[in-house]
């Protein structure tokens, strides 16, 4: 029965007792309470096992306490049976049922199927087998031929440029890209020592050409005007300055980019290289014994200082003669080198492989840079001397050949190389014209660009990124010729294929881009002080081998130049 205690503690001024009894709350522990907090029910039968352990779940159970209620060990011990299927075994390749449907169907011989005995197949059988494969690999994504479930997606040409003769033996010298790499060289003044050739205007109008509007390009342009890419000891002009020692390093713009762009450079290449011995003049002999003398009154800790700038001393008095060998690639544009996905050595489409590529968008980048100025003799620039390769026979083309030296002091180099533009712009009365290079981007395949015709004239540097990422050595070689030339602005024409799936067809000028060397500096994020730092670290390296000829070879395996003594 309820009952209530005899004596209530009345508290006259207000709610609560009067006084708090002493032995009544003594050792109990303070639960913690919160109006919001569940409370289970004593009993649910209509809920599912889990909704119940919700709900009788405790919500304070973060807190230990004595009025926490917990399962008892009974429920620890009880499990459900899990119905759940299994995680599926990842197989690679084809699936389990193509691969059991493709050899059923290509190891049937009389009186029903053979699955175990297939080395038992009849000629007409393996032809047939034979033939399956290649279709069963490009299902796979395994390209045009069989490669037993490989695939050539991200394969990259690997091999060297030339074979490698036995007599070379082991290199004598292995420059690592990070030598090259570890400082920056300011600008050296320069000097232009001669100026040969003709140089036609910019004709305005491909200024219009745009998707909705495009321009055809001409591909006859190659065939009138020859374009002349010789090599440094078969340069006339070269030769001479060489005879007069007016530098120590010689040669082409094109060989000097090779060099200053090797650290991003993906595929193999190769140069010959003449290191010779020059007789010191007097003048010459009389300033180092001076240097020597005022070195003798240094100190010591001066002398351990300079002592690697004392080794270089001992290679000033040498040429360096950089050339290509005949059947070198070298003044070949490559095409996506630098992508993720390069092309191929052998593709389904003979025209996308790596060579065929290369020779397309090299006459395509003539044919445009000859296309697009205008054909006024009256306004074209002709320089004092004609071009030095042009024979009576052969109609000028637009190129002005000029011949630098740059003087890099503080390494005592003296380059003279050949330099070239492809037009000019004409500037305001007084000034000297705008030189520009002219070079062309090249869209062979849709599906890696994005479908110029589509993005371009919303997403063009969406597309320009697109391209530097795949092509980024051969577009730092661009800024390297442009500066190493004085260009003033670099042209870029967006050239595509009429026919993705066959070059013949044609291909269509559908923009172009121009740019200052400062504004293309930084849309390809690489300065010129970091390609002169390369070069002048290479050079420097170069010049302590003794003299001889050697063949620097490009290692795909390694970032590595690798040198080679072959005479």
């Amino acid at each position: 029965a309820l009952s209530f205690p005899e004596h209530l503690d009345f508290s006259p001024t207000g709610w609560g007792p009067s006084s708090e009894p002493e032995e009544l709350f003594k050792d109990i522990p303070y639960a913690p309470f919160s109006k919001g907090e569940r409370l289970g029910k004593a009993a649910d039968w209509n809920s599912s096992l889990a909704t119940r352990a919700y709900q009788n779940r405790p919500q304070n159970a973060g807190v230990s306490t004595a009025f926490n209620v917990f399962e008892d060990e009974e429920g620890d011990e009880f499990s459900l049976v899990d119905n759940r299927p299994g995680a599926q075994r990842r197989v690679f390749g084809a699936k389990p049922t193509q691969a059991k449907q493709w050899t059923k169907t290509t190891t049937r011989v009389k009186g029903g199927t053979n699955w175990q005995n297939q080395g038992k197949r009849t000629k007409a059988q393996q032809r047939t087998l034979n033939a399956a494969k290649p279709r069963y690999a490009k299902r796979r994504g395994g390209g045009g031929r069989y490669t037993g479930g490989s695939s050539n997606k991200n394969r990259r040409r690997t091999e060297l440029s030339l074979e490698l003769e036995p007599s070379w033996g082991e290199p004598c010298k292995n420059i690592e890209f990070t030598t090259l790499l570890r400082s920056t060289h300011s600008v050296p003044p320069s000097e232009v020592l001669k100026s040969c050739g003709i140089l036609e205007e910019y004709n305005a109008a491909y200024d219009q050409a745009s998707v909705r509007r495009p321009i055809a390009l001409e591909r006859n342009w190659a065939l009138e005007r020859t374009h002349h890419t010789v090599s440094t000891s078969d340069d006339s002009v070269l030769e001479e300055l060489l005879k007069k020692e007016t530098g120590n390093v010689y040669a082409t713009d094109a060989i000097l980019a090779v060099l200053m762009t090797c650290p991003v450079s993906a595929y193999s290449w190769d140069l010959l290289l003449t290191v010779k011995e020059r007789e010191v003049k007097e003048e010459e002999k009389k300033k180092d014994a001076s240097a020597e003398g005022e070195e003798e009154e240094d100190d010591e800790d001066e002398d351990e200082e300079t002592s690697e700038e004392d080794s270089d001393e001992e290679h000033l008095h040498k040429d360096l003669i950089f050339d290509k060998r005949d059947g070198s690639w070298i003044d070949f544009l490559e095409v996506n080198e630098n992508s993720n996905e390069p092309p191929l050595d052998e593709d389904e489409a003979t025209h996308n492989t790596v060579e065929a590529l290369s020779k397309e968008t090299t006459f395509m980048n003539y044919n445009f840079s000859q296309q697009i100025c205008s054909k006024n003799e009256a306004q074209a620039i002709k320089f004092p001397s004609p071009s030095p390769f042009q024979t009576q026979d052969e109609k000028a083309a637009s190129t002005a050949f000029f011949y630098k030296k740059f003087e890099v002091n503080d390494a005592k180099l003296k380059i003279v190389t050949r330099t070239e533009v492809n037009g000019y712009r004409p500037a305001k009365k007084g000034k000297i014209p705008v030189y520009m290079l002219i070079r062309a981007l090249h869209e062979f395949d849709p599906k890696i660009t994005g479908s110029w015709r589509k993005i371009i004239e919303t997403q063009k540097a969406g597309s320009f990124a697109t391209e530097l990422k795949n092509n980024n050595c051969k577009m730092t070689k661009w800024l390297a010729q442009a500066h190493l030339a004085g260009a003033k602005e670099i042209r870029l024409g967006w050239v595509s294929r009429n026919n993705f799936k066959d070059p013949r067809d044609g291909h269509s000028i559908i923009d172009q881009s121009v740019y200052t060397l400062e504004d293309y500096s930084n849309e390809i994020s690489t300065g010129v002080d970091k390609l002169w730092g390369v070069l002048v670290n290479l050079l420097k390296e170069l010049r302590k081998l003794p003299a001889g000829k050697y063949r620097i070879v490009r290692d795909p395996y390694k970032k590595a130049l690798s040198v080679y003594k072959t005479a």
